[in-house]
């Protein structure tokens, strides 16, 4: 991966609430006349414009006869700018049977799953970051990830408006190696299993009782809008491959050895047992595969799908699904298969079934 560091304008953007596609729908004013402001004395500019942008909704809940409405609507958003110093870490080579560039908000390079590993893995980074500089992680703003030409980009800022040096030290060297701090930080995280993150993801139950993340590894009040999102286990996963273009996911024998990969096979068949027991006798887990299958039967004994219970960053996309489905022993001249992964069973089943 390439290491940049440079002067950012960060935007803020508020689109309004969100519908039901994932996209704001923003707010919406009447233009209407105020028909009790008081009128202008002679040679002297009204104190109050005769059009006026009143909230739509507050105009329909309320009948306020003081408001007459043009016919005139508008949408608009809004948005706020801040200059500060940033760090950006662009992934260059990953395996092709992951879906590492998957992290765009919408569109054809989004995938939900794959936007909470890089988020996470950038949560981990910025923690990492303010223990070694003994700050605040809060004097980091964690800005999301992007694409540039296709590359996913993990991003870290400075909070304080025109920087505050902290991004500037991460990408200056710190050993005799000449490479920037971050990097060191980056395998001290992967490598180092006396130190945080590794000392806590690791200590005594967590990873039997943390499946997705808590207060005890990478959750805190700071990062409490993304509580739904994060995961230190698929966090580790993106920065391993951020490190190793040989690691997978589990799709390579050694990949297992990894501790964010140990016990997630389990977990699988797990989340699987769950589901079916959502749908007794309707839903059946198949175990016979190293993968677990599952399969909605009707009344009259006809499979309706069936469906793989998939890690969250492989790629199921032309032509790694078919090589992927080979390795598994899935082709079986069955239905064909679709794909559920780990991350939205283990957050929203009944939305993942009404998918499939």
């Amino acid at each position: 991966f390439i290491v940049r560091r440079g002067a950012v304008t960060i935007l803020r953007l508020n689109d309004g609430p969100i519908n039901g596609e994932k996209e704001g729908e923003r707010f919406t004013v009447d233009l209407a006349t105020d028909q009790k402001a008081p009128a202008p004395l002679a040679n002297r500019r009204p104190s109050i414009k005769g059009e006026q942008a009143i909230d739509s909704g507050w105009l329909k809940s309320h009948n306020n006869s003081r408001w007459r409405c043009n016919g005139e609507k508008k949408s608009f958003g809004l948005v706020s700018s801040k200059q500060t110093e940033s760090l950006h870490l662009e992934l260059m080579k990953f395996d092709s049977r992951l879906n590492l560039n998957m992290v765009a908000r919408y569109g054809e390079y989004m995938n939900l799953p794959t936007r909470a590993a890089a988020i996470s893995a950038t949560q981990i980074l910025t923690h990492k970051a303010a223990l070694y500089l003994d700050v605040s992680p809060d004097e980091f703003e964690t800005l999301e990830p992007r694409l540039h030409h296709g590359k996913p980009i993990l991003q870290i800022a400075d909070a304080l408006i025109n920087g505050s040096g902290l991004c500037r030290r991460l990408a200056e060297p710190e050993f005799a190696d000449g490479s920037p701090l971050i990097v060191t930080l980056l395998h001290q995280i992967l490598e180092d299993k006396n130190d945080w993150p590794m000392v806590d993801f690791l200590e005594k139950d967590h990873p039997s009782q943390c499946q997705t993340a808590c207060y005890k590894c990478i959750q805190r009040y700071g990062n409490r809008r993304y509580h739904g999102l994060l995961d230190w286990r698929l966090g580790i996963a993106y920065l391993r491959a951020m490190v190793m273009p040989e690691f997978a996911c589990g799709l390579n024998a050694d990949d297992w050895n990894h501790p964010e990969m140990k016990g997630w096979r389990e977990r699988a068949f797990e989340l699987a047992k769950d589901v079916e027991a959502l749908r007794p006798g309707t839903i059946i887990l198949s175990e016979e595969y190293s993968l677990p299958i599952l399969t909605e039967i009707q009344q009259d004994g006809k499979e309706l799908w069936r469906a793989v219970v998939t890690h969250p960053l492989w790629q199921w996309k032309e032509p790694e699904r078919n090589a992927l489905m080979d390795s598994f022993g899935l082709v079986d001249g069955r239905l064909p298969l679709r794909f559920v992964d780990t991350f939205e069973l283990e957050r929203r089943p009944l939305r993942a079934l009404a998918n499939l």
